[in-house]
């Protein structure tokens, strides 16, 4: 049996915007060893940004990395530190460093040569209907708008049931000024338990991880948003 990634690479090779796999993580084999995250990290998959573990909590379907307690704590699951060790063990030099590949691509320009099969040649955009122009300019009329507000608090209360070691209920959030800085910047937020002798932190390109050590293990966490998603963008 062979992955077929090769064939992937070679399908998206002159893509010209990210991509990356939706989920990934077969469970046909527990607990899971997630051995693809080298290759999908790797030199010879330098084409995709990444993917997304299946998936955070477990479900009937057997694929979570916590247990959610139905208290509201969580419970790490081998899973999950098998994931950890897997991205611990990456090169994120090279995998933060520009693709010189991708950056030089230049996306076609849209019109009927980039269509194949029997599609219509006819590219004229019909008329809009009345109210798009102002959607688009404006936005939908009373909708929710978000906006940055300054963190107030950092004190997560939530308990967490590492592999090994006491449970922990002091987690809370340090912020990082570095972190989620858009234009290709890096940075990492942790969170850390007080007390903690030391945090595992995990460095994204484009956003940041959150990382939890709870106290007397440094090692805990490789992060809640590296856990579930690990996008190198």
């Amino acid at each position: 049996m062979t992955s077929t990634y090769d064939q992937l690479v070679a399908d998206f090779a002159n893509y010209t915007v990210p991509v990356f796999f939706s989920e990934f993580g077969c469970n046909q084999v527990t607990p899971r060893t997630f051995t693809e995250i080298p290759t999908l990290y790797g030199p010879q998959m330098t084409t995709w940004s990444g993917g997304l573990v299946y998936e955070w909590t477990q479900e009937d379907n057997n694929f979570g990395l916590v247990n959610v307690n139905s208290d509201g704590s969580l419970t790490i699951l081998q899973d999950y530190a098998n994931l950890q060790g897997q991205y611990n063990g990456l090169d994120l030099s090279r995998i933060l460093s520009a693709n010189s590949t991708a950056n030089s691509l230049t996306p076609p320009t849209c019109g009927p040569g980039v269509v194949s099969g029997n599609f219509t040649s006819d590219f004229t955009l019909p008329s809009q209907p009345p109210g798009v122009a102002s959607l688009i300019s404006a936005g939908a009329p009373g909708a929710s708008v978000g906006s940055t507000v300054s963190l107030s608090s950092t004190a997560l209360a939530i308990n967490v049931t590492p592999l090994s070691g006491a449970v922990t209920s002091t987690l809370s959030i340090n912020q990082v000024s570095t972190a989620n800085v858009p234009g290709g910047a890096t940075g990492s937020a942790t969170a850390t338990a007080a007390g903690a002798t030391g945090s595992a932190s995990a460095t994204a390109k484009k956003g940041a991880a959150a990382t939890f050590a709870p106290q007397g293990n440094a090692a805990f966490g490789v992060g809640v948003a590296a856990a579930a998603m690990y996008l190198m963008g």
